[in-house]
Parts: C-alpha cells; structure tokens; sequence
C-alpha cells in the first residue's frame, strides 16, 4: 500500500523526454532549493500528506525525496541528479515501503539510470524542458520505475492557465499524460513555471472519472 500510495502521490511523474529528444532541448530554468507540502485524495483510499523537498548537495549536484504516510503505511524515495550545463543526468535512487511491519527497499545505481532518468529525478527534467519542446502532443517519453524496468508513455501540452498558489497566480504549465495502451488512464498536471520539479496540481482520471488529486498546500524556498 505504501509504495501503491507514493505512486499516486507521484501520479506517475516519472518520465521524461528521451535522449534524443532532450539533447535537443535546452533547459528554461534551473532548479531552485524548495521544501513543499501535498494533500492526496485518492478515490477508495484514506487521504494522505506528502512531503516533497528539493535540496542542492552541491554546485551541480541535488536530491529530490518524497515521503508519504498514512495509519498503517509510510514510503519514501530520493532521487540523485546532477546538472551537466542544460543537461539532467541521474546517479542513484533509493526507495522504502513499510506496510503493517512488512518492509520492501529497492535502489539504482549511476550504471542503472546511464541513459534513463528516475522517477523522482524526472519530475524535475520534464518541466525544465516540456516549455521549450517543439513536441506538441504524441510526444513519446521515457524512464526507469523503482524496479529499474523501462517505461514509456506520452504526453500532449495544454494551454496555460491562471492557478492562484501561495497567494500569487500563475500560469501554470500544464501537461496531460497516458501510457499508449491505455487510453482510458490519463493525468492532468499542472507544473511551476519557474520551479521544476514543484508540483502545483495533478489529477488522475480513469474511465473518464476523476479518481485521485495532488494538491499544493504549503511552500518554502531557500
């Protein structure tokens, strides 16, 4: 359940464009330094707080961690990056899930995520370069899930919208995202335009229902 909690909490934000696609997209923005607190509302399931927090380890180097909780389930993941120019390269990712005294820890390596971003790694690098791709829609991305096997989905920009966050309004950048084969999943995010990898709002649609929404709830910038 725990690990099941965080995938939702993460909506699935584990990709990123491809190689070839990202060599040829430049970055907009560079992360900043930001601690950021979630409500998830999941359908069927208890509400959960996530906590989700950026933190620069050195000059190019960051870790991005989520952690989830609920009554009988927790989990965490962090995800290891470095900036090379415009360029986001993972080098490791750990993650562990607890339910009910049952314990599951998963990790990767730099030679695991050589050329695929992790999961956590990856919500920072699809908004650094979804603004500036010149794929609108059908635009095929990539990633290595917690078990490090290769995932592909797509995704299609939407247009902006104004999205009132921690009292200022936004316009926010907004994706909508599905695996191939399955076309009654799809999510809806809505990213920070200045700030990758700060979520600001994501819902989760499933036979054309609304089944789970991230919402932002604070934020703190260093």
């Amino acid at each position: 359940m725990a690990n099941r909690v965080l995938l939702l909490a993460c909506l699935l934000l584990v990709w990123v464009l491809s190689s070839v696609a990202a060599a040829s997209t430049a970055a907009t923005t560079r992360p900043r330094a930001f601690e950021a607190s979630y409500h998830l509302s999941i359908s069927g399931w208890p509400d959960a707080d996530i906590l989700h927090r950026l933190t620069q380890m050195g000059v190019d180097d960051w870790r991005i961690t989520m952690r989830a909780r609920i009554a009988i389930a927790r989990g965490q993941e962090a995800g290891y990056f470095r900036l090379d120019g415009d360029e986001l390269r993972s080098v490791g990712y750990n993650a562990s899930y607890r339910l009910l005294g049952i314990k599951r820890r998963y990790a990767l390596d730099s030679s695991d995520l050589e050329s695929l971003p992790d999961r956590q790694s990856a919500i920072v690098a699809l908004a650094m370069r979804a603004a500036n791709s010149s794929c609108q829609q059908g635009c095929p991305i990539h990633y290595r899930d917690h078990r490090g096997r290769n995932k592909t989905l797509v995704y299609r920009l939407l247009p902006k919208s104004p999205l009132q966050v921690a009292g200022q309004t936004l316009q926010a950048l907004r994706l909508e995202l599905g695996e191939p084969d399955e076309p009654d999943k799809r999510m809806v995010m809505a990213l920070h335009p200045e700030l990758p990898g700060l979520l600001l709002e994501v819902d989760y649609y499933s036979d054309g229902k609304r089944k789970s929404r991230l919402a932002l709830t604070s934020l703190t910038l260093y």
